[in-house]
């Protein structure tokens, strides 16, 4: 019985390999909207403090 369950369960998602694509994709999205999470915070610190950012461009400018 357990193995016909599994079958059933296995051949209703389409397979092993299009679940792991579907993850994939997911995890991509998740990925991007956490930097773009992340982008957005560090603009709104840099705007806050603009000094700061002046110094931190400038200093990582030099360094090259």
């Amino acid at each position: 019985m357990p193995d016909k369950a599994y079958r059933d369960a296995f051949s209703e998602m389409g397979g092993l390999d299009q679940v792991r694509q579907g993850s994939r994709a997911i995890r991509a999205w998740v990925s991007l909207d956490r930097m773009a999470h992340d982008l957005r915070y560090g603009l709104r610190a840099l705007f806050r403090h603009p000094v700061f950012g002046l110094m931190v461009v400038t200093t990582c400018s030099n360094d090259r």
